[in-house]
């Protein structure tokens, strides 16, 4: 019994360890024009939006002065079968081509090149491969595309020139190019700005669900399978730099969405489909 104790005790330790280290890094889904129903477009105007908008957001928390380094997860809309006639998923843009945050209307098309969907600053992972930008109901590498709407797959490290672009500003300005051991103020700058650091939420990824039925239901966005891992300092990686992660295993919490689909009042489709019939008959 006493070495069972024993063993709880060092585990515990071991966890507030790795809590000290890494601090928390909480994940959320937010709908980017603060959108709270999708109705049908038979509704008038401004109440017939079928458009969502959304990017997962992160900060750390627990504890000062760290940024999100690593981190993974899927994201799902449990019980919304995989299918057109639902819905479509596509990537939106998240970061402007010098790598801050884009601040257009959200959109699909990007200038550029690989500006869809994981954040410039952690695009080092989709340079390798494509998938890390996020499988859209689709299977590769470790992840198994199930019945539901989802995203796969998405990835993304802090790590190369897309940590150390013009836009993030980390590179010690007394002595360009070398390593940063400890933060000093533009890089704590970065940090909070870019990676997440004492609290500040900032986004990770840009993604968008167009609804194309209208049977009534509540979509449920859900982050799954969070990692990640939190640096307070840089190492050489090349010609540019990587978030030194090394004992900043991080502990996760997420948080979903619940958008609820309100169909037409069956009034405002028979309106409809009468304009429709009186319209044929002036033809």
């Amino acid at each position: 019994m006493r070495e069972i104790i024993l063993s709880a005790c060092a585990l515990a330790a071991a966890a507030g360890s790795a809590l000290a280290q890494g601090g928390t890094v909480e994940f959320r889904i937010v709908e980017l024009n603060n959108q709270t129903i999708v109705s049908s477009p038979a509704l008038p105007a401004p109440n017939n939006d079928a458009v969502l908008n959304f990017a997962v957001q992160a900060r750390v928390t627990q504890v000062a002065g760290r940024g999100i380094g690593d981190w993974s997860f899927n994201i799902r809309i449990a019980g919304e079968a995989e299918s057109a006639a639902n819905g479509t998923l596509a990537r939106l843009r998240t970061s402007q081509s010098d790598g801050t945050y884009f601040t257009g209307a959200p959109s699909t098309s990007a200038t550029g090149g690989g500006l869809l969907g994981v954040a410039s600053a952690y695009r080092y992972l989709v340079g390798l491969n494509s998938n890390f930008n996020g499988l859209i109901n689709g299977n590769g590498g470790t992840f198994t595309n199930g019945p539901d709407q989802e995203i796969g797959l998405v990835a993304g490290t802090a790590r190369g020139a897309g940590l150390s672009n013009a836009g993030l500003v980390i590179d010690d300005p007394n002595n360009p190019g070398t390593n940063i051991a400890a933060p000093e103020p533009d890089f704590t700058t970065a940090l909070n700005a870019f990676f997440g650091s004492n609290g500040n939420w900032i986004d990770l990824y840009r993604f968008r669900y167009t609804v194309a039925s209208f049977a009534q239901r509540t979509l449920d966005f859900r982050i799954e399978a969070a990692t990640a891992a939190t640096f307070s300092s840089l190492v050489p990686a090349g010609a540019d730099f990587s978030g030194n992660t090394t004992g900043g295993a991080a502990q996760t919490s997420v948080a979903g969405v619940s958008i609820p689909v309100v169909p037409a009042p069956a009034s405002v489709a028979l309106v409809g489909l009468g304009g429709l019939a009186l319209a044929r008959r002036r033809r």
